[in-house]
């Protein structure tokens, strides 16, 4: 499954490893978040699980012929809010999806 198309069409979200990360931290915050407030909480929390998750974000990206940033990259902020992004919108649709049986003529 695609990065969400909300997420913006960087190249770098075709990337397998991109891929993995982002599905890996959508699962991890979907272990932690079961409410909107809880997603925006979490994502506030810089000493928290979002510096867990963008570390490990940069455990998958990160080359290892360059030195570790001071700082995070773009690419990893864009992996971690993609997947607290696409948590927020399963917690907000507007009541659960019912499926329709088809109907016999």
């Amino acid at each position: 499954m695609p990065l969400p198309p909300s997420c913006g069409s960087a190249p770098e979200g075709d990337d397998v490893l991109v891929q993995v990360a982002f599905h890996a931290v959508l699962t991890w915050v979907r272990g932690m978040t079961s409410t909107p407030h809880g997603v925006l909480a979490t994502f506030s929390q810089p000493a928290g699980p979002l510096g867990h998750q963008l570390a490990f974000v940069g455990s998958l990206l990160h080359d290892p012929e360059t030195p570790w940033p001071s700082a995070p990259p773009r690419l990893w902020w864009w992996v971690v809010k993609a997947s607290y992004y696409r948590r927020w919108q399963e917690l907000t649709r507007a009541g659960p999806r019912r499926h329709r049986r088809p109907t016999r003529s």
